[in-house]
């Protein structure tokens, strides 16, 4: 079914393993809405919960498009003013 070679299956493992380092199951259960979600598309070095997930642990499973209100609330790249509608609320700097 799969066709991974071991040199894919150990950048798969270190990849987990460095998420399971990085956000530790104390971390996560501790995390600030800032270290959930904290879209700032001029930093290079993003960290965010939601970051990792949809992009460093991509060869894991993908999870990249859509809106991203699929991971419930996350802070908005444009400060501009929107009406919230259709169940989604939108701040300054969140939306959820």
């Amino acid at each position: 079914m799969w066709n991974l070679d071991e040199k894919k299956l150990q950048e798969m493992l270190d990849g987990f393993l460095n998420f399971q380092e990085v956000w530790t199951l104390e971390k996560v259960k501790n995390m600030t809405l800032e270290e959930y979600t904290n879209i700032k598309k001029d930093n290079p070095n993003r960290d965010d919960f939601t970051f990792w997930i949809e992009s460093k642990l991509d060869n894991l499973g993908s999870i990249w498009g859509g809106s991203a209100f699929k991971f419930g609330i996350y802070r908005r790249n444009d400060e501009s003013r929107k009406e919230s509608s259709s169940g989604r609320l939108y701040s300054q700097n969140y939306a959820w």
